[in-house]
């Protein structure tokens, strides 16, 4: 056979049953380990809001915040390596790629 059953025992009207279970079927995954992603709307106000600018990447003079340009690489690095919230709070200084040699 192309696949491996289990066999077991259970009891069906108060008569025991010998019953198969095929062990090559995919499991489906519990509920909290399902992957949720952002939504595209979100996704633009995590990557520049922290830099002080709105969705259309334009200045807000409301915007009160130090370190913008600090924040909005954070979120660029969180966004573009996929990293879970605990890795993210747990970062270390040497997992972060140096800066590059020329300003961008």
């Amino acid at each position: 056979m192309p696949f491996t059953l289990a066999v077991g025992k259970r009891m069906v009207h108060g008569r025991l049953v010998e019953t198969g279970r095929n062990l090559a079927r995919l499991r489906r995954p519990k509920p909290h380990v399902t992957v949720q992603y952002l939504d595209a709307g979100f996704v633009g106000l995590f990557r520049y809001g922290p830099a002080g600018l709105r969705p259309n990447r334009l200045e807000d003079r409301a915007f009160r915040s130090r370190y913008p340009g600090r924040n909005a690489a954070m979120g660029g690095l969180v966004l573009g390596t996929g990293t879970r919230s605990r890795e993210f709070t747990h970062l270390l200084v040497h997992e972060v790629p140096p800066l590059p040699t020329e300003p961008t």
